[in-house]
């Protein structure tokens, strides 16, 4: 199994409350791309606004966190060849475009990693 890895930060200047309203459509959108594609599942996630953050941060001297994770579960490498498809190709570019309203691109990271078994 693969898994689709988001790792989010709002664009600068977006208020919390307006970043997480645009996330929970953003990833209701994920969804539906992800049945299209055979995904297992999508879990997204926003980071809490609390001070045991900023302890971690302090503590292990990190960066901030990010403000939100979207996972994505794929069977396999080529359940990613479904968005190839001319009827997928609108639907990308919209959640491309959706992407770019209120996601600090530069700052997030996107990647693929393994699922280890137990």
């Amino acid at each position: 199994m693969i898994q689709y890895i988001q790792c989010i930060k709002a664009r600068e200047g977006m208020a919390i409350l307006d970043f997480r309203e645009h996330f929970r459509v953003y990833a209701d959108k994920m969804r539906v791309l992800g049945k299209a594609v055979g995904a297992i599942k999508v879990e997204a996630s926003t980071t809490l606004a609390v001070a045991d953050n900023l302890q971690v941060m302090s503590d292990r001297g990190t960066k901030a966190p990010y403000d939100a994770v979207l996972e994505v579960y794929l069977p396999n490498a080529r359940a990613l060849e479904a968005l190839d498809a001319p009827d997928m190709q609108a639907r990308v570019e919209d959640f491309q475009a959706y992407q770019e309203s209120f996601i600090d691109l530069h700052g997030s990271s996107f990647f693929f990693a393994t699922v280890e078994d137990d």
